[in-house]
C-alpha cells in the first residue's frame, strides 16, 4: 500500500472517530439535560432553582423563644400564647425589608390581636458600622420613653436607614433630633447615654444570646420552638405561628 493511501486511511479514521465522539456527546448531553435545548439556559435554570431553594424559610425545631426573651423591648400582649424573638441589625437591608414588608401584616393579624408577643433584640453585625450606634440610641430612647419610644425610633431608623451615622458623636446628635417627639424629654441625658455607650453590655448580651440560639445572620426569628431566618414573606411567619398556636 502506498504512503498516500495510508495517509488517506488515517485521515478518514480520524474524521470517523470525531463524528462518533461528537454524536455521542450530543446524545448523552440530550439525555442529561432533558433532550435538546440550550446548555447555557439549563445551567441558568439550575442556578435559579438553587437560589429559590436557599430563599425558602429555614425552620429548625431546636429552640424555644421563651428562653431568649430577656428584658428587651417588646410589643403585644405580655401573656400572648406565641412569643417571637427577633434578632435584628438596624443597618441590615434585609432587616429593613422585613420592617417595610411582612411586619405590618404580622402586627395587624397576630400582635394586635393578642396572639403574638414580639421581642426585639439587637444583633449588630461587625461590618455595619452604623448598626451599633443605632442600637445604643434605641436603648437610650427606651430609658426615658419606654418600649413605645424604642419602637418609634426603631421605625424611624429603618425608614432612614441610608442616612444613619456610624460615628457615636454624630449619632448622638442625629438621634437626639429625632427623639424629641418620641417621649424623650431630656436630650442632653440622651446624648450622653449614646456617647458613653451606656447600654453596650445590653447589646453584647443580645449578640451572645443570638449566637447561642443559632442565629447566623439577620434578621433571625425564634417563633415558639421554631427558627425562621431571613426577610421571609408573611406566609412563612403565619405558617410557623399557626403551628405553634395549634400545640
Amino acid at each position: 500500500m502506498s504512503k498516500l493511501k495510508k495517509d488517506q486511511g488515517l485521515i478518514a479514521a480520524i474524521i470517523f472517530a470525531s463524528v462518533v465522539v461528537s454524536a455521542s456527546l450530543t446524545f448523552f448531553g440530550m439525555q442529561l439535560y432533558g433532550g435538546g435545548g440550550n446548555l447555557e439556559e439549563k445551567i441558568q435554570d439550575g442556578i435559579e432553582a438553587y437560589v429559590q431553594k436557599q430563599a425558602q424559610p429555614q425552620q429548625r425545631p431546636s429552640v424555644n423563644a421563651e428562653d431568649f426573651v430577656d428584658d428587651d423591648a417588646f410589643m403585644g400582649d405580655a401573656n400572648a400564647p406565641v412569643t417571637i424573638v427577633e434578632f435584628s441589625d438596624f443597618q441590615c437591608p434585609f432587616c429593613k425589608r422585613f420592617a417595610d414588608g411582612a411586619f405590618a401584616q404580622l402586627k395587624s393579624e397576630y400582635i394586635d390581636t393578642g396572639k403574638v408577643k414580639l421581642v426585639f433584640r439587637d444583633f449588630p453585625l461587625s461590618f455595619h458600622p452604623a448598626a451599633l450606634p443605632a442600637s445604643l440610641a434605641a436603648e437610650c430612647a427606651r430609658e426615658q420613653g419606654g418600649d413605645e419610644a424604642y419602637f418609634k425610633l426603631h421605625d424611624y431608623i429603618f425608614a432612614n436607614q441610608d442616612s444613619i451615622p456610624g460615628n457615636l458623636t454624630e449619632a448622638s446628635e442625629y438621634y437626639a433630633s429625632a427623639v424629641k417627639g418620641m417621649g424623650v424629654k431630656d436630650t442632653a441625658t440622651f446624648k450622653a447615654c449614646v456617647i458613653d455607650q451606656k447600654y453596650q453590655a445590653e447589646v453584647e448580651k443580645d449578640l451572645q444570646d443570638g449566637q447561642e440560639a443559632g442565629i447566623s445572620g439577620t434578621p433571625g426569628f425564634l417563633i415558639g420552638e421554631q427558627m425562621v431566618e431571613g426577610a421571609q414573606p408573611f406566609e412563612a411567619f403565619a405558617q410557623a405561628i399557626e403551628q405553634e398556636l395549634a400545640k
